[in-house]
């Protein structure tokens, strides 16, 4: 392997390893915010369900970038399409953020300043450029992090039985499920290649795509790791808690059914959450800009195009602060309809000349 191909390939595992942490992300949001109100301590059972949709995306995502790339309408509306799904998922992950601030560290501040603050955060973070570098430099550490700081955060008291941890019917796990696919809409990132490519010229991109297995494995580690918060979540959960859980950012606390303990190592295990958080929306969005740029070249002058999603990302975030976080629960399972529409006509997105 010549040293320009051990860079590209460094370029595809930064890609790979951002892409698998947005999952991971993904999965216990949907999780704690869809799946739980449905299946209650059953939600990591159904967010089973996420492992083989990654595992589809990442492998038809990896065969898209083999395919040379394609020009017209249809491939600049797919593109299109592609942008506002990384965008929506840039949405639900804010939405995720600020739910849980105002749960945790900001309760006495107001949604719309704790939301202008976050979507600025992640507006600069985006411009400056890097998100996935700083993915890959936490891909050990943040996980490792998380499962210590929640170790050390569980009661003595934990409940007994097996029933939070089971769910409330085969029913409610099998909608619960359904909803969870969604939920690996993040890897459709993996459907354009990193930028490190375009400015290493036409030799890095002439340069070997790593194989599936590359891409799927990051991708199922990601989305496992989100399984097994979730799991932490429903085993230091009582049934009584689940059902008393009155938002979104309640159950988004992973220790004993959410209630707070305060102290230093609570606050750390709530920071870094916020952490994965933040770093899902500022990958998805950045993603997004260069979706956008691929079916709108003209956009790129004066990174008008990131200035056009991010005023649309404040517009979903302004609509959100009026009528609530309910509407986005509500409608981040109907992601996987155009996640299944891009992957279907992956064909018109080849991105290996890209």
């Amino acid at each position: 392997m010549t040293t320009l191909e051990s860079r590209v390939r460094a370029s595809w595992r930064v890609q790979a390893c951002a892409a698998g942490l947005c999952a991971g992300t993904q999965v216990f949001l949907f999780g704690t915010g869809i799946a739980m109100p449905i299946a209650l301590g059953g939600s990591w059972i159904a967010s089973l369900a996420a492992l083989p949709a990654a595992a589809l995306t990442a492998a038809v995502c990896r065969r898209a970038l083999t395919l040379p790339q394609t020009h017209g309408k249809l491939t600049g509306a797919l593109h299109l399409l592609l942008a506002l799904t990384l965008l929506l998922n840039a949405a639900f992950a804010l939405c995720g953020l600020v739910s849980l601030a105002a749960q945790t560290l900001l309760v006495q501040a107001r949604a719309l300043w704790s939301t202008a603050v976050a979507l600025a955060a992640v507006a600069l973070c985006a411009l400056t450029g890097g998100a996935p570098r700083l993915c890959f430099a936490l891909r050990f550490a943040l996980p490792v992090l998380l499962a210590l700081l929640t170790a050390l955060c569980v009661p003595m008291e934990v409940p007994a039985g097996l029933f939070p941890i089971l769910g409330a019917g085969v029913t409610e796990l099998g909608a619960a499920a359904a909803c969870m696919l969604g939920a690996a809409s993040p890897l459709l990132m993996l459907l354009l290649p990193p930028q490190a490519l375009a400015r290493g010229g036409e030799a890095a991109r002439r340069c070997p795509v790593p194989a599936a297995g590359f891409f799927v494995g990051r991708a199922l580690a990601g989305a496992a790791a989100g399984v097994l918060l979730l799991l932490a979540a429903s085993v230091n959960s009582t049934y009584e808690a689940l059902l008393k859980s009155s938002g979104w950012g309640e159950r988004l606390r992973i220790v004993f059914g959410g209630q707070m303990r305060g102290g230093l190592i609570q606050t750390l295990l709530t920071v870094c959450q916020m952490m994965a958080m933040a770093l899902l929306a500022v990958c998805m969005l950045a993603s997004a800009e260069q979706a956008l740029l691929r079916a709108l070249p003209k956009a790129k002058k004066g990174r008008a195009g990131l200035a056009a999603l991010v005023l649309l990302l404040a517009g979903c975030m302004a609509a959100l602060i009026v009528f609530g976080m309910t509407p986005a629960l509500f409608a981040a399972p109907l992601l996987v309809l155009p996640t299944a529409a891009l992957l279907i006509l992956h064909k018109r997105l080849g991105g290996k000349d890209g």
